[in-house]
Parts: C-alpha cells; sequence; structure tokens
C-alpha cells in the first residue's frame, strides 16, 4: 500500500510539473517554445528511464529490438515477426537499434511521438476549461496505457491531431496526420469510418432518413457485438502480415489469455483514483464543489 502511494505521488508529480508548463507554453506566441518543450520532456524522460517491466509491450519489444540489431531494414520486415507489425513501429525499432543502439532512445522516441501530437492539441484549445479537461484526462486515465500499448498510443495521438486539423480547415496536413496514425496502427481506419459515416448522415436534408440510417447504423452495430470475432476471423482469414496477426488476438480474447484476464483489485482503485482527480477539479470549476 505504501508502494502504491509513493508511486502515486511521483506520477502526480510529474503530470501537475508537466500541465504548469503547457499552460506557460498556452501564453507564448509560438507554439514551439520553451515551456512547451520542457512540459513534453517531463513525460518522455519519465517514460523513457522506466524499468522494462511496466507495460508488457515494453519487454516483448526489447526482444524485438534485439532481434533487429546488426539488420537490414529489408531483412527485418522479411522476418515474420515484423511483417506483422505496422511498417511505422518497424522502422523506429530498426534505427533505434542500428544507429542509436539504445533501447530507451526507442522508449523516448515512441513517448515523444505520443506527448507531442496531444499536447499540440492542447495547446491549439481557445478555453482553458477545454485544455484542462482534455489535460487531466490524458495524463490520469491514458497516459499510463501509452505506456503498454505503444503502437495503438501513437497511432490514436496522430489521429486526434488529425481530427483538430480538418475541424481548423486544414485538410491536407490532417490527412498526413492520418497517415502517420496508419503507419503505427491499421485500427485507426475504423476511427476514421466512425467520423465519416455520421458526418455523411448529417449531410441529409430529410430528417427523417437521418433517423432511419441511424437506427440501422444502431441495429448493425448491435447485431455484430455479438459476434464481431466470428466477422473479423472470416474476413481477416486468408490475409498475411499485419492483418493476419489480428487474428491471434481474437483467439487470444475468446480463450480469456488477454490483459483482462490479469486484472485485480489494485488496477480498479488505480482507474477510481484517476478519474477523481480530473472530476474534482472540474466540479470546484463549475460551482458543485465548495472546497
Amino acid at each position: 500500500m505504501l508502494s502504491y502511494l509513493f508511486d502515486l505521488i511521483i506520477y502526480v508529480s510529474i503530470f501537475l510539473l508537466s500541465y504548469f508548463f503547457i499552460l506557460l507554453s498556452r501564453k507564448c506566441r509560438r507554439p514551439l517554445n520553451v515551456y512547451f518543450i520542457i512540459s513534453i520532456l517531463f513525460l518522455c524522460l519519465f517514460a523513457t528511464f522506466r524499468n522494462y517491466d511496466i507495460g508488457t509491450d515494453t519487454v516483448n519489444y526489447l526482444a524485438f529490438f534485439n532481434q533487429a540489431q546488426g539488420k537490414s531494414f529489408v531483412n527485418l520486415m522479411q522476418m515474420q515477426t515484423f511483417s506483422e507489425m505496422e511498417v511505422g513501429y518497424d522502422f523506429l525499432l530498426w534505427i533505434s537499434a542500428n544507429y542509436f543502439h539504445s533501447y530507451r532512445a526507442l522508449l523516448f522516441i515512441c513517448a515523444l511521438l505520443t506527448v507531442v501530437p496531444i499536447y499540440t492539441v492542447v495547446q491549439k484549445m481557445e478555453e482553458k476549461s477545454a485544455a484542462f479537461l482534455a489535460c487531466f484526462t490524458f495524463l490520469f486515465v491514458f497516459w499510463g496505457m501509452s505506456l503498454n500499448v505503444t503502437r495503438q498510443s501513437i497511432a490514436s495521438a496522430f489521429f486526434l491531431l488529425a481530427v483538430t486539423l480538418w475541424e481548423n480547415k486544414k485538410c491536407i496536413k490532417a490527412i498526413i496526420a492520418v497517415l502517420c496514425a496508419v503507419l503505427f496502427h491499421y485500427g485507426v481506419l475504423f476511427g476514421v469510418l466512425m467520423i465519416i459515416v455520421p458526418y455523411l448522415i448529417t449531410k441529409i436534408k430529410n430528417v427523417h432518413v437521418q433517423n432511419l440510417l441511424f437506427v440501422c447504423a444502431i441495429i448493425i452495430l448491435s447485431s455484430l457485438a455479438g459476434s464481431w470475432d466470428v466477422f473479423l476471423q472470416g474476413v481477416l482469414k486468408n490475409t498475411g502480415g499485419v492483418l493476419h496477426s489480428y487474428t491471434r488476438y481474437i483467439t487470444k480474447f475468446k480463450t480469456r489469455s488477454t490483459y483482462l484476464s490479469n486484472v485485480s483489485l489494485d488496477h480498479y482503485i488505480d482507474f477510481v483514483v484517476r478519474i477523481i482527480f480530473v472530476l474534482t477539479p472540474i466540479l470546484i470549476l463549475k460551482g458543485h464543489i465548495n472546497p
């Protein structure tokens, strides 16, 4: 229990320092300033020098890093292990193993590619309350997950940046950000569909047709919810490379050999504490709590 409290104090201190400097960064005219860099470095250095047993993927990718040493990128991509990962992360592994010769360099780059897009979005938010909510939600809920699901976190960060750029009418930059996200995880394409389909529905002027399409979409999603594993296995069974690797995850899910099977009471306590840290300041700002 004392160890958990000590870890919590360390994490919260790093988060608050990072948030303090991103606030200072928002007051500067230039987006890229010394405060912005410091706010990012707090998180990136903390992620870089963490113990290798923090995050299941951290240990797994260390083995991949060792395999990548001394190989050309072409030879690397011919190996099954690397052909079943997105090319963006393969390239990071190869660069870190053969040029930086440091696994911690890979951890730093991954943290950088996760934090920079998200903090760029936070910095562009005009309302302080929105920036506060976005930043604290990322720090107290999702940042810890980024130490484990590395590729997915990088992809999600670039996808969030893409959505923001698209809303600001910067379409070309948004498309580039989506392509960067796809390089690290193909699952981003599902996110693109989840945005495009509702957008197209809202463009239909007839309200009754909108409602009908919305109900149909809900029915289809509900039907797939109970048979998504069978559906995806049928679609992906004849594919190779990255797409084929997803069938293994489906099998593990069906046999309950997943991360969820290792969830303990400490994980739930940690999740509740994170939610409290996010919601309490918001309720205070809204006047629902009088400290």
